[in-house]
């Protein structure tokens, strides 16, 4: 009887490469945490089941492991998205509103950088992420931020002056974003006192100390348009938006003087059949006795099929740059208009 032909043993090199790929992949499933087996895991369609009481849960899916644990991350800023939205009806005023979506945004991605991946799962190409937040924590979170809040409320409060106590609101209207936020996760919990309280800020905004100051205008030394009315026209609109009486006459009360520089400038252009203008301001505020309390300088370009039409679009962009640079100007200390 022959014997059996002799076994034929694979290289030891050749044995290595070909189990390579496959311990590799095997190592790195065991390091990412991520399961891929035909059981497929409840808490994919209960992750609240799974967490707890004591724990925000979303489930995240996607192509990969990083578009599935961002899905989770999305899904939980969705659960404050739309608990926190139905509690800002109620307590959130019209005049200290208008903060509450940034603040929203801002105050979620806080949280979300305590938020965790608990488990992770791979069904037919397809990734799952369990994402959890602890309640206690992120609530912890958002009180501290508070507590900040009004501590700076608390400091503008004793400075006063219109500006001080605007903005105290506007922080105000922060707070009370948070504390919805911290309603969400702490459903028992006793929102915090303020430090100021709202009626008090709005008060004292509606005395004299909240009263916006009155303006003297007068045109400075101007090169050619010191006298521009639609520039000028410009900052007396700037300033009755923001609640400033303006006057003309030295004779009558006021508290702060503004002295405008304004000029247009014909630009080179080297397109046939355009023109270019500049039209440039320049404004100093001055308190009653003559001192500087600031100064802005904006300029912009307009273009035109004639010198008439390029100056209105230099004037009309003009009108933000000179909007946002108003607070240079120093006027909301505050004062009782002198006689």
């Amino acid at each position: 009887m022959a014997a059996p032909p002799p076994h034929r043993a694979v290289p030891g090199p050749r044995r290595a490469r070909a189990l390579g790929p496959v311990l590799a992949l095997g190592l790195a499933a065991c390091a990412s945490g991520e399961r891929g087996s035909a059981a497929r895991p409840d808490w994919i369609d209960r992750p609240a089941a799974r967490c707890g009481a004591e724990a925000l849960c979303a489930v995240g899916e996607g192509a990969s492991r990083r578009e599935a644990e961002l899905a989770g991350r999305e899904g939980i800023a969705k659960v404050f998205a739309t608990e926190v939205r139905s509690d800002a009806t109620a307590t959130l005023s019209d005049r200290d509103g208008g903060s509450f979506s940034r603040v929203a945004r801002e105050s979620t991605e806080l949280l979300l950088t305590g938020a965790r991946v608990e488990e992770r799962f791979a069904e037919g190409g397809r990734r799952f992420a369990l994402v959890s937040l602890d309640r206690a924590a992120a609530a912890a979170a958002v009180l501290g931020r508070i507590g900040d809040l009004d501590d700076r409320i608390r400091a503008l409060r004793r400075r006063g002056g219109r500006a001080s106590l605007r903005e105290a609101v506007r922080l105000h209207g922060e707070r009370r974003a948070l504390e919805a936020r911290r309603l969400v996760l702490r459903p028992r919990a006793a929102p915090p006192p303020p430090a100021v309280p709202l009626a008090d800020l709005l008060g004292a905004l509606d005395g004299p100390a909240g009263r916006a100051p009155t303006v003297l205008l007068e045109d400075g030394d101007g090169d050619g348009d010191g006298g521009d009315g639609p520039l000028r026209g410009l900052l007396v609109r700037e300033l009755l938006d923001r609640g400033h009486p303006v006057v003309t006459d030295r004779r009558r009360p006021f508290d702060y003087e503004v002295r405008v520089e304004s000029a247009i400038m014909e630009g080179h252009l080297n397109v046939r059949g355009f023109r270019r203008r500049s039209v440039s301001l320049a404004v100093t505020g001055l308190d009653r006795d003559g001192a500087a309390t600031g100064r802005i300088e904006v300029e912009a370009q307009g273009t035109g099929r004639t010198g008439e039409a390029a100056l209105r679009e230099a004037r009309a962009r003009l009108a933000p740059a000179l909007r946002e640079a108003m607070g240079g100007l120093g006027l909301d200390g505050g004062g009782g208009g002198g006689p």
